[in-house]
């Protein structure tokens, strides 16, 4: 028969450890829910910024009339490149997997690059640019839009299906 001051401590232990546990079960399921609804908002994000074919017929549209010789200015089509989810989450991208940090990160920082081409198409250094440079220049914009929609795709994969 155990002695009943044992009784009590052995009562406190167990019940410490079982509210010690529940807590952190708890919090690994908040943790978990966190996670999960990141991944989603990134998801849904990086699908939308990727989606941009229709803006690279318009640049390959816009290229093609250069090389023909057609005179041309560019209009203001505005690109919308939000990263609300993003940049209000940006804190706690730190619990995506190790895999996925970079390949985020890398990716806005694509779009932040590509809303300065579009800058500079629709106004800035585009316009003082000789003809066979503005070709050079919008091939190589048209080539970052279309690595931008590649690592999206791929990035939203990772994403759903974890790291490989």
């Amino acid at each position: 028969m155990m002695p009943e001051w044992l009784k009590m401590i052995f009562a406190a232990v167990v019940g410490g450890a079982l509210a010690i546990g529940g807590d952190l079960l708890v919090r690994w399921w908040e943790r978990e829910m966190l996670r999960d609804s990141l991944r989603a908002g990134l998801r849904g994000e990086i699908t939308a910024l990727a989606e941009n074919q229709g803006y690279i017929h318009y640049l390959e549209g816009l290229l093609s009339e250069l090389k023909k010789g057609v005179a041309w200015e560019p209009r203001d089509i505005p690109v919308e490149r939000s990263m609300v989810i993003y940049e209000t989450n940006a804190p706690t991208i730190g619990l995506l997997a190790p895999c996925l940090i970079e390949k985020v990160a890398d990716f806005y920082q694509m779009v932040n690059r590509s809303e300065r081409n579009e800058t500079n198409l629709n106004g800035g250094l585009f316009h003082i640019l000789e003809d066979a440079n503005k070709t050079v220049w919008l091939e190589a914009y048209i080539a970052s839009e279309r690595s931008l929609n590649e690592k999206g795709i791929k990035i939203v994969q990772a994403l759903g299906e974890g790291c490989k």
